[in-house]
């Protein structure tokens, strides 16, 4: 009897036990109605940061490019100059070529040019072959047949003397005679800096002036300059000099002729304004 009322003591004592710690956990737990309205607001408020971080960050503002160009007269010539043989043996070949060419590099070097002023671009050696067609039997065939090899030689000389250089390609083609090879001339100027800051100065001129017409269409004011970056210049060439073009004036008995024209140096900057506030506010 006695065993049996210690028992149902214990029960309670563990029930209320129980029900105390569910009680306390109630007070701290929040109830799923509360829980999902919070959920809802916090989404909220990370959608409204979000639209804010888009309207002051980078994608925002007027953004424009700015253009500056300048003419300039070359000051520098490339001539893409070589040679090309061809003899039964590479050793005939590889000889007659080196003649030619060192004929060549010391014309050049006799209008005033230095050792560094000529670099090697190509040297080749191929073997050339023809096919002589072949009666077996009924059958018509072709068989490679090897006549013999060509070596060829190219260089790039620098010549800053532009208007010597129809004088130079004539004496380099008398220096080369028939294995003589002009695969090209290119204007350039050797040193653009000095060229660079005016030229910024105008492309930045330009994207203010943009901006500006931009900003009085949309009929708000031009804030701040928030971003500027220099996104290309370029050097291009004035024009190439084709082989044939020089190989038909080589036979003539006129000297060359060659002009420099004139190059077009560019300059590009990207820029972002911020906007300001609307000119009917």
């Amino acid at each position: 009897m006695k065993g049996r009322m210690g028992l149902t003591a214990m029960l309670g004592i563990v029930a209320l036990l129980v029900m105390g710690i569910a009680c306390a956990n109630g007070d701290a737990t929040t109830s799923p109605d509360s829980s999902s309205e919070q959920m809802m607001e916090q989404a909220a408020g990370g959608a409204a940061a979000s639209t804010a971080s888009q309207a002051s960050g980078p994608a925002s503002g007027i953004w424009v490019t700015g253009q500056a160009s300048v003419n300039v007269e070359p000051d520098l010539v490339l001539l893409t100059i070589g040679v090309e043989t061809m003899a039964e043996t590479v050793a005939e070949a590889r000889a007659e070529a080196a003649s030619s060419m060192d004929a060549i590099i010391q014309s050049v070097k006799a209008h005033g040019l230095e050792d560094s002023d000529v670099q090697t671009r190509s040297f080749n050696i191929w073997p050339q072959y023809e096919y002589p067609e072949e009666m077996s039997g009924d059958v018509r065939t072709r068989r490679q047949v090897l006549i013999g090899y060509t070596v060829s030689n190219t260089a790039i000389a620098k010549i800053r003397d532009v208007d010597a250089v129809g004088t130079i390609i004539d004496d380099v083609a008398e220096a080369g005679g028939d294995a003589t090879r002009i695969n090209g001339i290119s204007f350039n100027v050797e040193d653009p800096k000095p060229f660079m800051a005016q030229l910024r100065e105008d492309a930045v001129q330009d994207a203010t002036a943009k901006a500006e017409h931009l900003a009085s269409l949309a009929d708000v004011n031009l804030g701040d300059l928030v971003f500027i970056s220099e996104v290309g210049a370029s050097t291009p060439v004035a024009r190439g000099f084709a082989e044939e073009a020089f190989m038909a004036m080589a036979t003539s008995s006129s000297p060359t002729l060659i002009s420099g024209g004139e190059l077009q140096l560019n300059m590009n900057v990207q820029v972002v304004f911020s906007i300001g506030s609307s000119n009917g506010s």
